[in-house]
């Protein structure tokens, strides 16, 4: 299992256990869209053991956030390298990394 899920106080909590490329990235986008119509205010993406998303991760996060309707996005613990990929792609103004 690449992943673990918790719900509390309406938050989802997905943690990630492996990098989002190609190989995987089909298999977060199904665990995305099956888990974001339940999130009642936040989404939390866990990416302490991420070490690398790709452009096509990327997407997946971007549709997981259109999907969301509002609600928030955020991502923890990403390492120096996937918050420079958040930074040069431009999409840090639709995520909140803590």
């Amino acid at each position: 299992m690449n992943y673990e899920i918790k719900k509390e106080n309406g938050n989802t909590y997905v943690k990630i256990n492996t990098r989002i490329d190609s190989t995987t990235a089909a298999e977060y986008d199904a665990i995305l869209k099956a888990e974001v119509p339940a999130v009642e205010k936040s989404l939390i993406l866990d990416f302490k053991n991420v070490d690398f998303i790709s452009s096509i991760g990327l997407r997946v996060l971007v549709a997981a956030y259109k999907q969301l309707n509002g609600k928030e996005l955020i991502i923890t613990d990403a390492n120096n390298s996937v918050r420079e990929i958040f930074r040069l792609s431009g999409l840090l103004s639709l995520f909140t990394l803590k």
